[in-house]
């Protein structure tokens, strides 16, 4: 999360309180939220104006919404609620008080049983996914979140699945999700499949375990350079 987030134009949204922003991604905002009727705190994503506008995002929102409220796993980040209207499209989550593993690398590689802790458990989270048919296409540290008690989340499911397949959300020859963790079937426009998120996965085991990313000739904000000269079998 960014310790400075600045968003104009805060949501007025009937039977929440909106608090101050806590977190900013490709296609939202993360608020953090107090429910009043039942005194619960949660995290409230408004979707940018400029995906939410679009009918090609809504029928996609909307379908990838109600899948990943149906993930039942104590290891993702539980949806409570999603609607849209004129204004927008929202998104209800659990509040994670613990930070997320991207902070945590930044004091050095975990220890070796905390590490296969967290990688069982965000492994099997990931594995429910699969079997309903859902591939996550972020997953990197940002997006593995905590509790109070350092049990990890694994969240930012279904947005990015529901713009992949949609070429006119993005600029041509955009790529979504976080460069330094695709794979190389989707940097190339091929099919995804579980096996996309199994190769970030990957990176994201070595990076819990090194704290560094495995790509020494890329910064973890660029693609790989050899990318661009992989052929992928047929």
């Amino acid at each position: 999360m960014e310790g400075h987030l600045v968003v104009q134009d805060k949501p007025a949204v009937k039977g929440y309180e909106i608090q101050e922003p806590i977190g900013k991604g490709a296609f939202g905002v993360v608020y953090r939220a107090r429910q009043p009727f039942i005194d619960r705190e949660v995290a409230f994503k408004v979707i940018l104006p400029e995906y939410a506008n679009q009918p090609q995002f809504i029928r996609r929102f909307e379908t990838e919404a109600r899948l990943v409220a149906q993930l039942e796993h104590p290891h993702i980040v539980p949806l409570y609620d999603y609607w849209r209207d004129p204004q927008g499209a929202y998104l209800v989550m659990r509040l994670m008080g613990g930070g997320n593993l991207a902070e945590q690398l930044l004091d050095g590689p975990l220890e070796l049983t905390r590490a296969v802790q967290l990688i069982d458990q965000v492994t099997s989270a990931l594995h429910l996914a699969h079997q309903q048919g859902i591939v996550h296409l972020d997953l990197k540290p940002a997006n593995i979140l905590f509790d109070d008690a350092g049990n990890a989340y694994l969240s930012d499911f279904g947005i990015a699945k529901a713009l992949s397949s949609d070429a006119d959300l993005t600029a041509t020859g955009a790529i979504l999700g976080t460069p330094a963790f695709i794979a190389p079937e989707h940097v190339q426009s091929s099919p995804v499949s579980p096996r996309t998120d199994i190769y970030a996965q990957g990176i994201l085991l070595f990076e819990i375990l090194s704290a560094q990313h495995p790509f020494a000739e890329s910064s973890t904000g660029s693609l790989p350079v050899s990318y661009t000269h992989l052929t992928l079998p047929t």
